[in-house]
């Protein structure tokens, strides 16, 4: 948590920078759409929760939909709002080192 939690972002970024021990880390970049998929396979298997938080996973999950619901208009190339095709794998990066794919879950037997 204290790596990756973004108290302010109410989310776990895909990266971190400017850390400290013990304290945490400053900047944070980005978010994964597949960040917990870990979870998927736990609650599959029946092992439960992987957070000591749960209400964390909620935030997380909320953030995702809205930072992750994106799409590249095909007439202006320009980026917005909407996920028709599915939510973008990451967010958060420059557009130049964007890929802007789309997020394909497997099922946790596959």
């Amino acid at each position: 948590d204290k790596l990756q939690w973004n108290s302010q972002g109410g989310r776990y970024d895909a990266a971190s920078s400017k850390c400290t021990a013990d304290v945490g880390c400053s900047e944070g970049t980005g978010s994964f759409a597949d960040a917990f998929y870990a979870q998927v396979l736990a609650y599959s298997l029946g092992l439960g929760e992987l957070l000591a938080d749960p209400t964390k996973l909620d935030l997380h999950l909320a953030a995702t939909a809205k930072l992750n619901c994106v799409h590249t208009n095909i007439s202006t190339g320009a980026l917005e709002e909407g996920c028709p095709n599915g939510l973008v794998i990451m967010t958060g990066r420059p557009l130049g080192t964007t890929d802007l794919q789309v997020w394909e879950m497997a099922t946790y037997d596959h």
